[in-house]
């Protein structure tokens, strides 16, 4: 059974959604990242210019798939959407969650880092 064109459309808002969405769990991503290593501010200024510039290629790629390229108004409404959904509800489980993964392996080796430079420094 073929789609209407209303059936497109909602399967592409809903995929634009989802573009949305998946920025909003690759930026927790990237902050959990800057907590545990402990990025200066200069350097979180650059990294958030450089993240959103590159999700923004990244998007533009999907919207190429998903949308022919095409850029309308409910696009930057769904994108917007997704977001924040995400932030409403996902952001603070995933954040959390991004930390606690990163903190052991990365505290793991600043341990033996502190060990080795003791060991040369002595």
């Amino acid at each position: 059974m073929a789609l209407g064109a209303l059936g497109k459309s909602l399967i592409t808002f809903a995929c634009i959604i989802g573009i949305g969405f998946l920025g909003g769990l690759l930026y927790d991503f990237y902050r959990a990242c800057g907590r545990i290593l402990y990025i200066k501010r200069r350097a979180v200024f650059v990294g958030d210019l450089l993240f959103w510039l590159l999700f923004t290629a990244a998007a533009l790629i999907l919207l190429l798939l998903a949308n022919q390229g095409e850029v309308r108004f409910y696009v930057f409404l769904a994108l917007v959407l997704g977001i924040l959904f995400y932030s409403k509800f996902f952001s603070r489980f995933f954040y959390l969650l991004f930390c606690r993964i990163f903190e052991l392996p990365v505290s793991g080796i600043r341990y033996f880092v502190k060990k080795i430079k003791k060991i040369f420094l002595m």
